[in-house]
Formats: structure tokens, sequence, C-alpha cells
């Protein structure tokens, strides 16, 4: 005998490009090649003699005939009549007691080849691969998820129930179930992850800071005083603050005045930056309608003296004009001071700006929202989102707004929806509708997208298989082949070694174990560790570099670390980091 070398994941690629599509949740049936050989010259003359009397054309018990069976009959295609059959010749209740009975050799080869043609069942010949039950996603694949989605690695997981194993592993969706407990953890941890990577209040910019008139410093006490918040100048004089800058550049001031207007001009008002930059503004507004002004100028970084003047007071009684009799004064409320102008917005949070790139205009928040939910929602649930779905979205952010939250934080809410959506907790194949008949149907795009990603990744698709499901280009073998290739080399596929591998060799259980201290007295934490990331850094080797599958059994290499190397009892290798080390043709280390 000889093992024939395969590589491990040449073939396997196609192979599963192939049975994704075709065990998706169904696929047209296809007919088997016939094998009626076996039926039509071994059972069909032991049927004629022993079994027709009661079970052919003439008389059929327990509605059974195997007279009229077609020609092309397969035993395996219908397990429960043979294995009856065979169970019921076992125990001699058929033939009946007083019906011709056949020799006990005759008996055993029949029993033989029942079972040896039930055996022979093949899943490639499947129509019907049976129905997907749904599959929540476990621990590892919602931090991940959450991880690609958010842009953060939050490991919200941290505070979950274990996840039930099932046949080894903990991705069977037969037995991840869904408690009460997880439930709250669910949504304990969409309001944590949504508040964790949204800022609820965004800083206006540029920055504006006021600067009531009546903190300023008047040279004149009894010309300049306070009126209430309000800085009146009943003559000729200034008043005068020190601000603060952080830093330099352009900024605009925005000056609330008005004046008790007399005489043949409006009141003015100079503003001087350090007593250099001077402007003069036209005060023409009156106390019953004060204005702002605006005016910009440029502050150093650091302290910056800001002043206040009146420049052209009037107080005439006596005018041969009535109308120019009068006292003019000037009132300034406060300043605002805006900017820098010239210099960009601090970096929000990535996490923030890939969900919330920018603000709504006003009265435009709900339309903005829309814009925002529905791509976020796509990527979240793996699968188009519906105008409808997203109108839902979209009202629970407007009644956020309408009880006085941010637009910010209106937006969290409805990604908290999103996220304890069982659309993103379960990856959904729904069940064939009626219209694709025969109770199968193909996977779409997206499911398929969702299988590749979920199985190499433990996490959702990322735009590039999101891009080829929305053309509808995924379920092309070679596109799919082409995936699995890039997705094995992107660093994401380390979730399978880990996972998959992890499980099936088990050394992600290597923490459980404790050998016997008086024949290892040098094991320890540290040494595990190294022992499990010498399982991972092979495994990952062989599905990298696509190996043959026996070099798990023969391999003439290894990883490993100095304490690793010293407990092998292997020379040569130093250090803590892991280095491949070639193992000798006699070495038993494979």
């Amino acid at each position: 005998m000889y093992m024939q070398k395969t590589t491990l994941f040449g073939k396997w690629t196609a192979m599963f490009a192939t049975a994704a599509l075709t065990y998706g949740v169904g696929l047209a049936e296809e007919s088997l090649s016939p094998a009626a050989s076996v039926f039509q010259k071994e059972m069909v003359p032991f049927l004629k003699q022993y079994c027709y009397e009661c079970h052919g054309t003439k008389k059929q018990k327990a509605d059974v005939d195997f007279e009229n069976l077609p020609t092309t009959t397969e035993i395996f295609k219908d397990t429960e009549l043979w294995e009856l059959t065979r169970d019921l010749l076992l125990d001699n209740e058929m033939p009946p007691e007083k019906s011709p009975q056949p020799g006990m050799e005759d008996k055993q080869h029949i029993l033989d080849l029942i079972d040896l043609e039930l055996e022979r069942f093949d899943c490639d010949s499947l129509s019907n691969p049976g129905r997907v039950t749904i599959r929540r996603l476990n621990r590892a694949e919602y931090d991940n998820t959450i991880r690609d989605l958010l842009g953060v690695n939050f490991q919200p997981s941290k505070d979950f129930p274990l996840d039930e194993v099932g046949y080894g592993f903990d991705n069977i969706g037969d037995v991840l179930s869904l408690s009460p407990i997880l439930m709250e953890k669910y949504l304990n941890a969409a309001e944590s992850v949504v508040t964790n990577a949204i800022l609820s209040q965004i800083p206006a910019w540029p920055p504006v800071s006021r600067h009531q008139a009546e903190q300023f410093t008047p040279t004149e006490d009894e010309i300049i005083r306070a009126e209430g918040q309000v800085m009146g100048f009943y003559r000729e004089g200034s008043a005068s603050k020190t601000i603060e800058t952080e830093q330099a550049g352009e900024f605009k001031l925005i000056i609330r005045a008005y004046g008790k207007q007399a005489g043949p001009d409006h009141a003015k008002l100079e503003i001087a930056i350090n007593d250099k930059d001077k402007q003069v503004i036209d005060v023409d507004a009156f106390q019953d309608k004060p204005r702002t002004y605006t005016i910009k100028t440029n502050l150093a970084k650091g302290a910056n003296r800001l002043s206040l003047a009146y420049l052209n007071n009037y107080n005439v009684q006596d005018h041969p004009v009535a109308e120019l009799n009068g006292d003019r004064n000037l009132f300034v409320d406060y300043v605002e001071i805006e900017g820098p102008l010239n210099v960009e917005r601090p970096a929000l949070p990535e996490s923030h700006t890939r969900i919330i790139p920018g603000q709504p205009e006003r009265g435009k928040e709900i339309a903005y929202a829309g814009q925002i939910l529905k791509p976020f929602a796509k990527r979240a649930w793996r699968r188009p989102v519906s105008d409808r779905e997203t109108e839902r979205l979209t009202s629970l952010v407007a009644y956020a707004l309408e009880q006085k939250a941010t637009f910010e934080e209106s937006i969290q809410v409805a990604l908290q929806a999103i996220l304890t959506s069982p659309s993103f907790l379960f990856r959904w194949e729904l069940d064939p509708t009626e219209k694709e008949g025969e109770g199968t149907r193909q996977l779409n795009e997206y499911e398929l997208a969702s299988r590749l990603s979920y199985f190499l990744w433990s996490s959702m698709p990322d735009e590039e298989l999101f891009a080829l499901a929305d053309e509808g280009r995924l379920s092309d073998p070679e596109v799919i082949k082409h995936q699995v290739e890039r997705m094995i080399q992107d660093p994401k596929s380390d979730a399978f070694v880990t996972n998959f591998a992890g499980q099936w060799l088990q050394f992600r259980s290597l923490d459980t174990v404790t050998p016997d201290p008086t024949r290892f007295p040098t094991y320890n934490d540290e040494l595990r560790q190294a022992m499990q990331r010498e399982s991972e850094l092979f495994f990952s080797e062989i599905m990298r570099t696509n190996r043959s599958l026996t070099d798990f059994l023969d391999a003439d290499f290894t990883y490993l670390n100095e304490s690793l190397a010293r407990h092998y009892g292997m020379e040569g290798v130093q250090g803590k980091e892991f280095q491949r080390v070639s193992l000798e043709a006699d070495s038993q280390r494979g």
C-alpha cells in the first residue's frame, strides 16, 4: 500500500467552492448513475422466492410491494424500508414461520448485501441536503464581527456565557442556544459598543468662546460702566480684556451691540487687538433691535489684549434742527471669538467617522440618518436592507431627537437596534419559497459570502466579498476559488488556525491539561503557551503554503523558541521569538 500525497488547500479550495454551491440549501436534483445490477442480480431472485407472496402484486402486507419496485432501484435511497427489511430478516420475523425459509448462508449473504448497499450512501447524490439550522454567532465570531464592523477591538464577549460545544466545535448551529442571560448580555454589549465607538457630543468647530462685555475692564468707570451684562459707553473711552488662544491663526469676532442713536451719524465701535490691529464698526442698531457685527482678525497663540472703544460721542440739546438733538451712547452685549478658521478640525475617532462621516444640515437630520444607517445595517446584517427596514431605523432616530437627544445620541439608539437584531446575532439562510420548488434552492450571493468569511475568518465579509455579492459574481466557482486563496493569505485567517485547528487538534484545550509534575518538573504556563504557539504556526504554514496533508505526519520542520527547544532536547535555538527549525531526516518530531 502507499499513500498518495495530496495538497491540503490546493484541491480543497475547488472542493469547497463546489460544495458551497451544491450543499447550500439545495441544488436542482441530479439523477445518480444506476446501480441497479446489484439489486437485479442479487436481491430480486431472493425477494421473488421468499417475499413476493406477502409483498407483491396480489398482496401488500404493511403496504410494501417488492414485486413492483423499479428495475433501477438503489437500496441506499430508501434506508427506512431496507433497514426494516434487514431487521426483520435478522429477527427471523420474515419470511413468516410457515413460509419457505432461506438457508442460513443465503440469508446471511442478503443481510451482508443490504448492509453493504446502505453503507454505499453517497452524499454527492443528494438533491436536498436538508434544512440548515440557523447559526448564532459564537463569542469569537461576535468579537471579530464587532471589530471589523466598527474598526475597534472591544472584545465585548468576555462577559458572555461560554458557548455550547457539539462534535468538538463551538460553532455548531444545533447547539448554539440563546438564553435569557445571553440576550441581556447582548443588550448591554450593544450599548457599550456604540457609546464607546461614537462620540455623543461633538464640540463645535471652529471653537467658539463668548465674552460678556461686563467682564471687560473700562478705562474710566464714570463714563463706561456695566449695565447688567451689557457694557455702556456714555462718552468716548475704551474697555479691554485679555483673551487666551490655544492656537495662532485667523479668527472671527462676532460683536452684539446697539446704540442710543443721536446726531447725523451712527455710534462707532473700534475693535483693537493688542492696540495694533484696529477695525471700526458702524453700529446702526437700536436698543429694541440689537444686531451682531462680524469682523475677521489674526490672533497670536497665548495672551491677546482685546479692546472695545467708543469713538464718536454726541450730546447736543440746542441744535437748530430738532432731529439732531440728543445724547448718543453705545452699548455692547458680548464678543464671540470663533476660530482658528484656517485650522482643520481635529480628527474624530475612526470608529466614529466610519459611521458618521459628517454633520447633517439643520432640518435634514432624518434624511442624513437614513444615508448613514442603511449601509451600516447592510454590513452588520450581511445582506441588502429594504427601504422599510431603513424607515424603521430612522424612526428610532426621530423619536430620540424628539426627546432632546443629540444627533449622535440618536444614531446610537438606532445602532443598538441593529446590533441586537436577529439579523446581526444570527447567520440566516431562510428556507426556500414555494416558487423555488422541491424544498431546495441555491444559496444567494450574500449567504455564500458569509459562509466563506465565517469559515476562514470567523468574522463578517469584507468589502471585496460584498462587492462581488452585489455584482452577482461570487457564485462563480473560479471566483470562489480565488477568494478562498486570497482569504487564506489574509492575517484574519489566523482565526481559522485558532478556532478550527485549535478545536480539531484540541491544542486550544492545553490549558486544561496538567502533566505529571514528577515526570515533567519543568512544565509551566510559559511552556504550555509555547507548545500551543508551535502548533498554530505549524498549521498556518501547512495551510498558507499549500503543503501536503502528509506533512502532518512526517514534516521535516517545526517552529520553536528556546524554552521549547530545550524541552525537546534540541540545541541551537535561542531567544523567546519563534523560528522555523529544520528537523533531521530520522526525526520523530513531525
